[in-house]
């Protein structure tokens, strides 16, 4: 396992030419972990990073949605094959695009619907909980299509969370058409909404109950919630414009407040440290969190579906989780995810070895990966 001095000396001159704020850094293996943090949570008041500091984990929460129904599934509330429409009859009229790159006109109504004209045809298929977790409903939407557009006319984009209720964001789900047949193509991000509303209504919990009980309390974690509770711990968010480093969102900015409807894709907030128990529990041979721990997680991937359109090479994308399948910066078998707030945890369950790098910078604006990302990674799994 890597040293706290080698980490530092990875990641440290990117602090030294400004273009990373701050960092917590952590690496876990076989139950032994080191953290190591760096630069400023908030830039304006000179505060230091450490492993108390609090992030915005972004899509890190769909790899905590896929473990709470997974454990669903295991409680007998509900299957993988179980019909979407059996606790969410709204979807129970969606037809599917004849041609995912039709154009196509559509608006929203008086009654606030949207009405779209587009060439359909029945579903061949329900959508299933396991095609929620995959990804692979039809719901969603592939970039540059009229589809794209129709999602954001109604709303339905990264900040929904603050302007829509549960069943408004349902009614718009249901007006839109599917992109494809279910389970036969891949499109990211709004399937794990839709499975969050299903778990409320299976499960008779909330989200942050579910949260709170099924992974937090299990595991013992310090922090892991929707809204900020405690400001002095929490970092500011930043981003970069034209390569000058600029406050995006403060500590005492919109995480104060709860959203409007309690997404799954994004949202929750939570340190280094207890991400990396997470992952580190799921490695472990008796885990607390899922029967088979990450087995559970990677078991019934995508490939080697022909149709899945998964777009990263050398991968395969599980329940919420991306999975190596191929050597590289990640050994064979990796598996984890990231989030557009600058953070990213993977573990190896063969070492046992877990690396979790959250940064307070967001990457909503580039599609290149971050230096330091490779740099931290390649260290960790490499040395």
């Amino acid at each position: 396992m890597p040293t706290p001095k080698q980490i530092s000396k990875v990641l440290q001159p990117y602090l030294d030419t400004g273009k990373l704020p701050g960092y917590t850094a952590v690496i876990s293996q076989n139950g032994h972990s080191l953290t190591v943090s760096g630069g400023f949570s908030d830039l304006e008041l000179k505060s230091s990073t450490s492993e108390k500091t609090i992030y915005r984990i972004a899509s890190l929460t769909k790899p905590l949605g896929a473990v709470l129904a997974l454990q669903a599934v295991n409680d007998g509330i509900f299957t993988l094959q179980t019909p979407v429409i059996e606790y969410l009859p709204e979807l129970k009229n969606q037809r599917v695009l004849k041609d995912i790159s039709t154009t196509y006109n559509y608006r929203l109504t008086s009654n606030g619907r949207l009405w779209h004209d587009a060439l359909t045809v029945p579903r061949e298929r329900e959508i299933t909980v396991r095609n929620l977790l995959q990804m692979t409903s039809g719901i969603g939407y592939k970039s540059d299509t009229t589809t794209a557009a129709a999602y954001t006319t109604a709303g339905i984009k990264s900040d929904c969370q603050d302007t829509l209720t549960e069943q408004r964001f349902l009614e718009l789900i249901s007006d839109l058409p599917l992109s494809f047949q279910p389970g036969d193509a891949w499109a990211y991000n709004w399937s794990i909404d839709v499975l969050g509303v299903l778990l409320k209504r299976a499960t008779g919990k909330t989200l942050p109950a579910l949260i709170e009980s099924q992974i937090k309390t299990l595991l013992g974690l310090g922090t892991l919630r929707y809204t900020i509770d405690k400001p002095e711990f929490t970092s500011n968010l930043y981003r970069e414009d034209n390569g000058r480093i600029q406050l995006m969102d403060t500590r005492n900015g919109r995480y104060l407040r709860e959203p409007t409807y309690l997404p799954l894709r994004t949202g929750l907030l939570t340190t280094a440290t207890d991400y990396t128990k997470i992952l580190d529990d799921l490695t472990h041979p008796e885990s607390k969190l899922l029967p088979h721990g990450y087995r559970d997680l990677v078991s019934d991937s995508l490939m080697p579906h022909p149709l899945a359109s998964y777009p990263r090479r050398g991968e395969t994308f599980a329940y919420c989780v991306s999975v190596a399948q191929e050597d590289s910066i990640f050994p064979l078998g990796t598996f984890g995810w990231s989030g557009s707030t600058g953070v990213k945890a993977y573990a190896h369950p063969d070492s046992r070895t877990t690396a979790v790098l959250f940064t307070n910078l967001d990457d909503g604006n580039t599609s290149m990966p971050r230096p330091w990302f490779q740099d931290f990674f390649r260290l960790a799994f490499n040395s």
